[in-house]
């Protein structure tokens, strides 16, 4: 009876102390696994980068030497592209190294980092031009002892001038918008930021138009210029003129660093239900500053808006007014969008849009609307100005 137990007790030992081991063996393979860096860009891969031409006789400063005019050495006017390292584990001795340049500037080529602790983010920045107009690539190598080493690159880094960038692709039809920002020289010491709107039209399949319009579709002709585009559906970048380009998605599109959303215009007849509001959160510029649409399936609409005429914002120089209205709207082709006020007597025209999903739907209620509307200030000149609208409850 011994000889047939210990077997028994030995084999139940053993089944008890192989996981345990096994779980020791796996603790101790990652406390020794080696670090893996990450690295990112900004701007992002996927994001075309538009750069200045070198001039020879004044190269921009080291990032590492300039100070931006705001004093801060990482504003943005100090670099065109940053190179953000992290890791798993802490390492020593990164070198960076920039391994594809041909055609470019790229200051500095080679930058060490002593030490990368794990629960930190050193940021590379570089000051980039373009020896040669076109395409370029640009692409950086991180090593450090211990880790396999890591590339990450910007395919689509171009400057102006040369011969299009190849690609016949149509993107007729189709509508990005975004709102982004400026800036100006508000005082002697200071700049200003102001807001501006930017909508881009495929009109057909040689021409775009980077216009508002308040009175439905983009016109080519002297009130709204265009230009032609080249478009390559593999890559998605899109060349508008001689000065622009960009690249675009189904869902989006990005120009001069801003992400545009893409819109769909409303079916003619449809009828909407829902509000949309947009409000401006600091003075952000001449235009309208808030608006607030309610649209229903009846038929019926009220819209208010705010508007600022003066420079930029600045409250010394023209006035800040608001305009309400009701009563019924109508949507025909290529979002034009009629409002009637009977009580009022105003007829208004604007160009309403519909923000798309991921997947290119339509979804007012959900992603929201963008809203060309013209705007006749009691003094000054009628201007047109977009904005995007987000859904509210209602309630």
């Amino acid at each position: 009876m011994h000889r047939t137990r210990q077997p028994l007790v030995a084999a139940a030992l053993l089944s008890l102390i192989a996981p345990l081991a096994l779980t020791l063996a796996a603790s101790d393979a990652r406390a020794t696994s080696a670090p893996e860096l990450n690295l990112s860009t900004l701007p992002g891969p996927g994001n075309p980068l538009q750069v200045e031409r070198l001039d020879r006789d004044a190269p921009p400063p080291s990032p590492t030497e300039c100070v931006a005019e705001s004093g801060d050495r990482y504003d943005d006017d100090c670099f065109d592209v940053g190179l953000a390292i992290s890791a798993t584990e802490p390492v020593t001795d990164v070198t960076v190294t920039v391994v594809e340049h041909r055609g470019l500037y790229v200051d500095p080529l080679v930058t060490t980092i002593d030490a990368l602790e794990t629960d930190s983010t050193q940021i590379v920045n570089y000051a980039v031009r373009a020896r040669t107009a076109g395409l370029h690539t640009l692409t950086f190598e991180v090593t450090a002892p211990g880790a396999e080493p890591r590339r990450v690159g910007l395919p689509y880094v171009w400057r102006a001038g040369g011969a299009p960038i190849p690609g016949d692709d149509s993107l007729a039809g189709r509508m990005y918008a975004a709102i982004g920002f400026d800036s100006y020289d508000c005082t002697a010491t200071a700049e200003c930021d102001f807001r501006t709107s930017q909508r881009v039209v495929f009109v057909d399949d040689e021409r775009a138009g980077r216009a508002l319009a308040s009175n439905g579709k983009v016109r080519c002709g002297k009130r709204q210029s265009c230009a032609p585009y080249h478009h390559d559906d593999a890559s998605g970048l899109v060349q508008i003129g001689g000065t622009t380009i960009g690249r675009v998605t189904r869902q989006a599109a990005f120009f001069d660093g801003e992400r545009y959303s893409r819109l769909l215009y409303p079916r003619p007849g449809q009828r909407l239900d829902g509000l949309w509001q947009y409000g401006a959160n600091v003075d952000e510029g001449r235009g309208v500053v808030e608006q607030r649409l309610r649209l229903r399936d009846s038929g019926r609409f009220r819209l208010r808006y705010a508007v600022d005429t003066s420079r930029y914002g600045r409250p010394d120089v023209g006035s800040t007014y608001s305009r309400s209205l009701k009563g019924s709207y109508r949507i025909g082709g290529n979002g034009r969008l009629t409002l009637v006020d009977p009580k009022r007597d105003v007829t208004k025209v604007a160009t309403l849009a519909i923000v798309a999903t991921p997947t290119g739907k339509p979804r007012a209620a959900r992603r929201g609307l963008w809203l060309d509307l013209a705007i006749d200030p009691p003094k000054g000149k009628a201007f047109v100005d977009g904005n995007k609208l987000i859904p509210l409850p209602i309630g």
